[in-house]
């Protein structure tokens, strides 16, 4: 299995150039959707003896101790078996998405994605009813997901291993709870790098204030 982060940094080169736009991130003298070099201004920020190396040690501490449930998108857009094809792929359209979980009573029973949908429509040609078809009948039934509890580092694998652009995540009672994709796990450590360089950016300000108060009292 590759390590994590080398997989982290594969993916940021295919899917994270485009979130710079729709991240709040703080602007500094590097590129504000750069994970390497957000985890590199970290430590020269940092007041501890942290060598210059570790900077992937930090993402990869984060990696670890944050969980699925704190990167996936809680509102799905989701289907029942009985959704038409032709409903499917309007919501695909309407929503910008690629796949549609299918779900009967909360429960996830499996996903239609956009080969499903390109396939149905070049059925039609000798099956002018193809999209017409309930999703149970194309849908993936075998669907992998992931555990809501699960650490993000373990996730990335599942993204490496499978070569998916999504997997749908259970809460512990099996329940679809939400969906989560490569983007979604690179713009949360996005964030989370910005908001510690931010609560790092308080502490040594109120350092620097104490250091001057201290000195003005010499005087």
């Amino acid at each position: 299995m590759r390590p994590p982060l080398e997989i982290l940094y594969e993916l940021y080169d295919t899917a994270g150039g485009a979130l710079s736009p729709s991240i709040p991130i703080k602007k500094y003298a590097f590129p504000p959707s750069t994970i390497r070099e957000a985890g590199a201004y970290w430590l020269t920020m940092a007041t501890g003896p942290i060598p210059a190396t570790s900077s992937p040690g930090f993402v990869l501490e984060m990696l670890y101790s944050m969980r699925v449930k704190d990167a996936m998108t809680g509102d799905v857009v989701t289907a029942s078996p009985a959704t038409s094809l032709h409903e499917v792929q309007a919501l695909m359209r309407e929503h910008a998405i690629t796949g549609v979980p299918i779900v009967d009573e909360g429960r996830l029973v499996g996903i239609v994605a956009i080969g499903d949908i390109i396939e149905a429509l070049d059925a039609r040609t000798t099956d002018a009813r193809a999209m017409e078809r309930p999703a149970r009948e194309a849908m993936t039934v075998s669907v992998v997901t992931l555990d809501d509890e699960m650490p993000l580092s373990l996730a990335v694998t599942y993204f490496d291993r499978y070569k998916y652009g999504r997997f749908p995540v259970l809460d512990s009672s099996g329940r679809l709870a939400g969906i989560i994709t490569a983007s979604d796990i690179l713009r949360r450590l996005l964030i989370a790098l910005n908001e510690e360089i931010v609560r790092m950016e308080q502490r040594m300000a109120g350092k620097q204030r104490a250091m001057e108060a201290v000195s003005y009292t010499h005087l």
